[in-house]
Formats: structure tokens, sequence, C-alpha cells
């Protein structure tokens, strides 16, 4: 992310052409962008999904109710 102090990413002349694409986990849609941030944010938000089905499978015995909330 702190790749934007010191480039521009686009499809214009003297900028990087890199183009990052996701899948949006629950619908799988397909997002195309050009910012690295974008990116990286996309990422945690998967993370943050994967940890919340995750916890609706858990079981509840012992310390299980708090690490469930812990991953909500």
């Amino acid at each position: 992310m702190c790749l934007n102090k010191y480039f521009t990413f686009g499809d214009g002349n003297g900028q990087v052409n890199v183009k990052n694409e996701w899948f949006d986990s629950f619908n799988l849609q397909r997002t195309v962008s050009h910012s690295p941030i974008h990116d990286a944010l996309s990422s945690k938000y998967n993370v943050g999904v994967a940890l919340a089905r995750q916890a609706c499978f858990m079981s509840l015995e012992g310390d299980g109710i708090k690490q469930a909330c812990k991953n909500m």
C-alpha cells in the first residue's frame, strides 16, 4: 500500500499498468481495479468472511464460545 507514494497506477502514459482482480467470497462477483489499496482491503475482507464462517461451525462447549465470538 506504500507504493502509492512512489508510483501512480492506471492505464495512462507514465503510469504502472497493474490490474488487481478480486472475487467477492459471497457471490463470486469479479472486480478489477488498478489500486493496490483496493487489493489489500479486498484480501482483508475475504479473511474476515473466512473467520466468520469458521465461527458459525465451531463447537460452543468450554472456551469455544469465546473463540467463536473472537472470530466474529
